[in-house]
């Protein structure tokens, strides 16, 4: 079974029922929907075909709500303006497109926040810019054109290097939290543009006061001053995306492969999932075949011990969204049979209360080496003894058993992680005898194990108090 999961970004390719239930028998575990398009209206449509997927298929598909932050756009044009090198053009912090090469954009104080000299990417960095002038009082920036090209309406606009005054979160991206909490079915939340650890722990209040406190916040790493605050960062977020699109437009394509590695290695010692995205099968937006440079760059994400790889613009907008992810499934699928067990025992930085679970969970997958074993069952709540023992990299397939619907969808996201939901009503009064009966049921009803099959199970009793503690690794016989 695949271990690494895959996200896969909805949009007009594949925004219909038959092709989101194709993608997730073809391999996808999350879907991602960027709020940077679309209405409510559209999203809870999109929101209610994923959830009937996952029940047509009982195959739990997490949810990720990508928020736009502050991200700098071209204004609306009246035209295409096509821009030549050495020719000369004006951004301003206006919004109306009068002159053909005076363009709006929707940052109001672009002129405050750069400088002569300065570079500025458009277009994800295909058009490439320098800053002759800056005039404040007029909200404009003067250009002159090193690399040409046609400016569309909402392309993007880096500031390489360049510190903006930009808040994390716009009212928009305020709204759309909202909407996620009173959805119901937003999983995590993917928040761009993130510079500082105050950025995500903001988000992590407003969620609180919503009553969203169950929603998982990703941060994505696409700012120099987020690699800068890397730890901090981490320390505070669910998850991280290396979103390597605008990261390589801000701190150049170079540094970005060793940014990436860095980033994975951290984030899996303080047992944080990662999220490896941005063009990993580019040219599949138009062709049926990757590219070998491609196919190599996903095995090196999984090599790097990634969680997750990403599909952006070859599932929302390609040709070929279902033989994206058949690609991507198949190169992960080699990929982890030639990874060695010794590079992934990492030593965690965990905080002392989860320790036990540490300690167990280090033991059940070391057990799982020497047993040569094909099966791994955990029984948690939150999730958490799950995501830890995903981190250890186990031998063998983990199936995590749940009573929450949130964590059941949830863990979608995390390697190696098939989640089982079990109704609370069946748990009976003896969990510890019921829990792993359940669970090999499953396993043989489904056929993903056999008869007389070793399964390593981790489970443990609620407390007085009610609440589930893992304290027992057992090996069972299926």
């Amino acid at each position: 079974m695949k271990k690494t999961k895959i996200i896969a970004t909805i949009g007009p390719a594949s925004d219909n029922f038959e092709t989101i239930e194709r993608m997730a028998l073809a391999g996808m575990n999350v879907c991602r929907l960027n709020f940077s398009f679309g209405t409510p209206e559209e999203h809870f449509d999109m929101i209610k075909k994923v959830r009937d997927v996952s029940a047509k298929l009982n195959k739990p598909l997490a949810i990720i709500q990508c928020i736009q932050g502050p991200k700098i756009r071209m204004g609306k044009l009246k035209a295409p303006v096509t821009v030549k090198k050495d020719q000369l053009f004006v951004l301003t912090g206006r919004t109306e497109h009068k002159d053909e090469y005076t363009l709006p954009t929707t940052y109001e104080q672009i002129a405050s926040d750069t400088e002569v000299g300065k570079t500025i990417l458009i277009a994800d960095g295909k058009i490439i810019a320098q800053v002759v002038s800056v005039d404040k009082g007029k909200k404009e920036v003067t250009c002159k054109v090193t690399e040409g090209g046609t400016i569309l309406t909402g392309k993007g606009i880096n500031l390489p290097y360049t510190k903006i005054s930009l808040p994390s979160l716009t009212p928009k991206d305020i709204e759309d939290v909202k909407f996620a909490v009173k959805s119901g079915n937003i999983d995590y939340i993917d928040m761009s543009f993130v510079r500082h650890p105050e950025d995500v722990s903001k988000l992590r209040t407003i969620l609180k006061e919503l009553g969203g406190e169950n929603i998982g916040i990703i941060a994505k790493i696409e700012k120099p001053e987020a690699v800068e605050n890397i730890d901090g960062i981490i320390d505070e977020a669910d998850g991280i995306m290396v979103a390597r699109g605008d990261l390589a437009d801000e701190v150049s394509f170079a540094k970005v492969p060793v940014i990436q590695k860095e980033i994975i290695r951290k984030a899996s010692k303080k047992g944080k999932f990662t999220i490896v995205a941005t063009e990993m099968l580019s040219s599949m937006v138009d062709n049926q075949l990757p590219t070998r440079a491609e196919a190599s760059d996903v095995a090196n994400a999984v090599f790097d011990g990634t969680d997750c790889v990403m599909l952006s613009n070859e599932s929302a907008m390609g040709k070929f969204p279902v033989e994206s992810v058949k690609v991507m499934a198949e190169i992960v699928i080699e990929a982890e049979k030639s990874i060695y067990r010794d590079g992934y025992s990492p030593k965690f930085e965990l905080p002392d209360v989860h320790k036990l679970n540490e300690a167990i969970c280090k033991a059940a997958s070391e057990l799982s080496y020497t047993l040569d074993n094909e099966v791994m069952a955990v029984f948690s709540r939150s999730g958490l003894t799950a995501r830890i023992l995903s981190k250890f990299r186990p031998e063998c397939s983990i199936f995590a058993a749940t009573l929450s619907r949130k964590t059941y969808q949830q863990l979608a996201i995390v390697h190696n992680i098939n989640p089982i939901f079990i109704d609370d009503a069946q748990l009976g009064n003896n969990p510890y005898v019921t829990i792993p009966t359940m669970i090999k049921k499953y396993l043989l009803d489904n056929k993903l194990a056999s008869k007389g099959q070793k399964m390593i199970g981790i489970t443990g009793n609620f407390d007085t108090e009610q609440q589930w503690e893992i304290n027992t690794i057992r090996v069972h016989a299926i």
